[in-house]
């Protein structure tokens, strides 16, 4: 007989700390607003609600979440420059607006320094609540600059203060550079702070009116931000929004008039329970943004799929857009030669002929249409998935399948250059292929094998970690990545 005792308290190893305590707190805040927000809004609505107060995402329809993608309006879901501006420069006009209501503090005090301090408190606070992920610190660190930048009387949009930013950050986190957040979002300031000094300097003649300016605004931030973050989007992503202008345009006045207002105020009201209200305003801003979203997305050709570029291609075009960013004389047009030269290289670069994953049971050939084609229903099916969108192929894996004839032992498929390629994935059929094949890429070993012109057997395939073959020259994913500690 097994006699199970009372249940004890089992002892901490270490009891936690200052930042651990204060950490846990400001979890237990976060988790208690995202139940308070999704009580008030329910669905989708809340969900969504919560990632742009609290961070949590989860919950969101999938089909909301694509129509927004689709779009051109992901970077809504995730709290970063758009969200950080709103809640601090909002706070910023509101905290001013106040104080230059009254005379006597507005000349007697500094209150533009004051509102840049509300406005820097409140952003603190929101990157707290909202988890402080790498997209908002990012965001936070742009904007504590600019704001600092007004405390010390310099200018507030520089590309000074956005190289400091990136400096802080690389600092703090190197490895942050590799990241597409960074890249796009310093890429999207930068094209924006060089429109805008260059608007600075345009002679305006004639007045505009305050709609004409807002609205000129948004679809010039918006098509600036677009082309500066597209070939980071194309290479990472491997797809193109082409109506992100029109979706902004659509989505940002009520993202801007409704939606955080909304947000601020549900916060603001939490401690007092007041916040249903609020938060059912920002719901129906919510649900309007959808609808835009959907809108946008429903259009003839709002995305398309691109295929994979080099990195040669990236870092052309990337150098290319600074020296456009950066110079203010007339030679900031030679900027444009990386960056067309680099669309030239993403346009010639030959994807390769035959891919083949680390089991050697998922095999991609280029037919004579020069779209992949599987020989057999792929075993890896995220590797599948994966080429079909690195080679800028919209259709699913299962669509892709054929062009090979198979029996129990084997596949072969002929190649557009008249190659015949072998695939045995039972010994059996091993010698009867390197008989006949050009091709040998087996799932099985393969010995004495001397016929065909390349021969890639289960071992050689798993080792390699996969292949690539262009032209009939293998490179194994382990030669492209190349020897590293962290690799065994």
């Amino acid at each position: 007989m097994i006699l199970i005792g009372a249940p004890i308290p089992a002892p901490l190893a270490a009891a936690p700390g200052f930042a651990a305590r204060v950490t846990a707190q400001v979890e237990i805040l976060r988790e208690a607003m995202t139940a308070r927000i999704r009580a008030a809004l329910p669905g989708s609505d809340g969900a969504i609600a919560s990632a742009l107060i609290t961070g949590e995402r989860g919950g969101i329809e999938p089909d909301d979440e694509a129509a927004l993608r689709d779009a051109g309006l992901a970077h809504v879901l995730a709290i970063a420059g758009l969200h950080m501006a709103l809640v601090g420069m909002g706070l910023f006009w509101l905290v001013r607006a106040v104080l230059a209501a009254f005379p006597a503090m507005v000349l007697n005090y500094p209150i533009k320094k004051w509102a840049a301090c509300a406005a820097l408190t409140g952003a603190g606070f929101y990157l707290i609540v909202s988890g402080a992920t790498a997209s908002s610190t990012r965001a936070f660190v742009m904007l504590a600059t600019m704001l600092i930048a007004i405390l010390a009387d310099r200018p507030a949009l520089s590309m000074r203060s956005l190289a400091l930013a990136a400096a802080l950050l690389l600092l703090w986190q190197p490895e942050a550079i590799t990241e597409p957040g960074f890249q796009m979002s310093f890429a999207a300031v930068a094209a924006l702070i060089a429109v805008a000094e260059w608007e600075q300097r345009r002679q305006r003649l004639v007045p505009h009116a305050a709609l004409y300016r807002y609205l000129r605004g948004i679809f010039l931030t918006s098509l600036v931000g677009s082309i500066a973050t597209m070939p980071f989007a194309i290479f990472t992503f491997d797809r193109a929004t082409h109506y992100a202008v029109l979706g902004n345009l659509l989505a940002m006045p009520v993202m801007g008039f409704v939606v955080m207002p909304g947000a601020a105020l549900g916060v603001i009201a939490m401690p007092f329970g007041w916040e249903a209200l609020p938060l059912h305003v920002m719901g129906w801003g919510i649900d309007v943004m959808l609808a835009m979203g959907r809108l946008v997305a429903g259009l003839p050709g709002a995305v398309t799929v691109s295929r994979a570029w080099p990195v040669s291609a990236l870092a052309a075009m990337s150098l290319g857009g600074l020296w456009l960013a950066l110079w203010r004389t007339g030679w900031r047009w030679l900027g444009a030669i990386p960056v067309l030269a680099g669309i030239a290289i993403a346009l010639m670069t030959n994807p390769p002929d035959m891919l083949v994953a680390a089991d050697a049971r998922t095999i991609a050939i280029r037919g004579s249409d020069n779209h992949l084609m599987f020989p057999r229903l792929p075993k890896d099916r995220f590797a599948a998935t994966r080429w079909l969108a690195r080679d800028g192929d919209g259709r699913s894996f299962k669509e892709a399948v054929g062009g090979a004839r198979c029996d129990g032992e084997s596949c072969v498929m002929t190649a557009p250059a008249g190659s015949r390629i072998a695939m045995p994935f039972r010994l059996e059929a091993v010698a009867e292929d390197c008989a006949h094949a050009a091709i040998i890429l087996s799932a099985v070993p393969v010995d004495n094998c001397t016929g065909p012109k390349l021969v890639l057997d289960s071992r050689t395939i798993a080792s390699g970690g996969g292949y690539a073959i262009t032209d009939g020259k293998p490179l194994s994913v382990r030669e492209w990545r190349g020897d590293r500690p962290w690799v065994q």
